[in-house]
């Protein structure tokens, strides 16, 4: 148990249908979990407006130009959560306290939050609500009013369709998103992006792979999506590399979300670690392949989309904490070879090719 749980007990007290008045919908995660999360928020948006509520989604600040693209009343809200990741831990406790102590805070009746994590809730039920429907996931159980149906071992796909039926909808469609562009916006290009880093060091797939898949490939057109801050020093140089083909192009540091999210519809395949691309691809059903080492596949894959799933699992620590590794000389990233990479691209040209 928790010490937030202690401040708040009794989860449950109340039951969704209750539910009514100011209403916030929240997803302040990553944006991976924002595009899993997506058609469950849709349907719940959409169905608390029709049945009379007035209703917000919250969303991060580099999050809000999906809201926009949805057509959603939205606000933005950095959680110390996601802080914590970015800035450290004397930041994100610095604005914990800061928000706790806000006498700015704005109180609706309900707050829905599917990102789920002590911090979140705790500063929901503390400065915006008496009344949280949240999972107790991550911690923070006891502070909810209604704590969402969760099991550790949930792969995400059966996780949203158990909140589906939670609440009491017939519903969600998987292509709410795709539906937001015209099909001239979505016609099929020759483009692979290639996705080089994520937050965590030891969640990305080695430069020098990507190296050589390039080399492979020296008829198709690469472009090249990720953050350099997020590279260590030492990989810079072998990014550099990267980009110096002529059949590459940089895409790093950052595209306006809508256009991210296009250039993604619009790929021929993508090639990246588990990261947001891989659940944006699989919102507009493009093919590609997904690399899973430290983080568990069985969890965070989905298994209906088109991407194909490579993973390395074997390690002892598995799955680990992704912020630091244990077996650096025998880093699971590593292991997953170029050559398993190519194959599954090829097998990906030879169905393109029979369509």
């Amino acid at each position: 148990m928790r010490f937030a749980d202690l401040i708040f007990r009794g989860g449950n007290r109340k039951k969704v249908t209750d539910i009514k008045g100011d209403i916030v919908i929240s997803s302040i995660g990553g944006l991976g979990d924002l595009m899993i999360q997506l058609p469950l928020l849709d349907a719940l948006y959409r169905h608390y407006i029709d049945v009379g509520n007035r209703v917000k989604v919250v969303l991060r600040p580099n999050h809000t130009g999906v809201a926009e693209l949805m057509g959603w009343e939205y606000m933005a809200f950095e959680s110390p959560a996601t802080i914590r990741v970015r800035c450290g831990t004397g930041a994100a406790l610095k604005e914990l306290f800061r928000r706790l102590f806000s006498r700015k805070s704005e109180r609706v009746d309900w707050w829905i939050d599917l990102t789920g994590n002590v911090m979140n809730n705790l500063i929901i039920r503390g400065c915006y609500t008496r009344n949280l429907v949240a999972s107790g996931l991550r911690g923070g159980g006891g502070v909810t009013s209604v704590r969402l149906p969760d099991d550790f071992y949930w792969n995400m796909d059966y996780r949203m369709d158990e909140w589906r039926k939670f609440f009491g909808l017939s519903y969600c469609d998987p292509e709410v998103l795709k539906k937001r562009f015209s099909p001239e916006e979505l016609k099929t290009g020759d483009e692979i992006l290639l996705v080089v880093s994520t937050p965590c060091r030891w969640r990305n797939w080695p430069l020098d792979h990507f190296i050589e898949v390039v080399k492979h490939f020296p008829e198709c057109k690469f472009a090249v999506s990720g953050f350099r801050g997020e590279l260590p020093a030492e990989d810079l140089a072998k990014l550099d590399e990267l980009l110096k083909f002529a059949n590459v192009t940089s895409l790093l540091d950052g595209l306006p979300l809508r256009e991210l999210i296009l250039r993604v519809a619009r790929s021929r395949m993508v090639i990246t670690p588990d990261t947001s691309i891989a659940h944006i691809a699989n919102r507009f059903e493009r093919p590609g392949v997904v690399i899973f080492g430290p983080v568990d596949s069985a969890k965070w894959h989905s298994f209906s989309g088109r991407l194909t799933l490579l993973k390395e699992h074997d390690c002892p620590l598995f799955p680990c904490v992704q912020w630091q590794c244990g077996f650096e000389d025998n880093w699971c990233m590593r292991r997953i070879t170029p050559d398993r990479v190519i194959t599954a691209m090829r097998d990906i040209m030879e169905r393109e090719m029979a369509q």
